[in-house]
């Protein structure tokens, strides 16, 4: 895991915020050239996963969090196909 200046760990809105969703909206937005797009589909897809493994051993909110998890997870499979 990456860390911040202060040696915090960066949280799961950082790579899904900073990371994931401009390489989405990057891939989004490439009409030309197919084999870019994917590869920025598959870069996002892996730091949405990440976003998600960063996020459950973090939060002690049980169900409301697998919730949430098993969305943003679900949302990525969907990203996929």
């Amino acid at each position: 895991m990456e860390k911040n200046e202060d040696g915090s760990y960066k949280t799961s809105n950082f790579y899904q915020n900073e990371m994931a969703r401009p390489l989405k909206h990057k891939a989004d937005g490439e009409s030309e050239d197919q084999v870019s797009k994917v590869l920025l589909y598959i870069e996002s897809v892996v730091y949405f996963i990440y976003a998600v493994a960063v996020q459950l051993p973090n939060r002690p909110d049980g169900r409301q969090q697998q919730r949430y998890s098993y969305g943003m997870l679900r949302d990525t499979a969907e990203l996929l196909k």
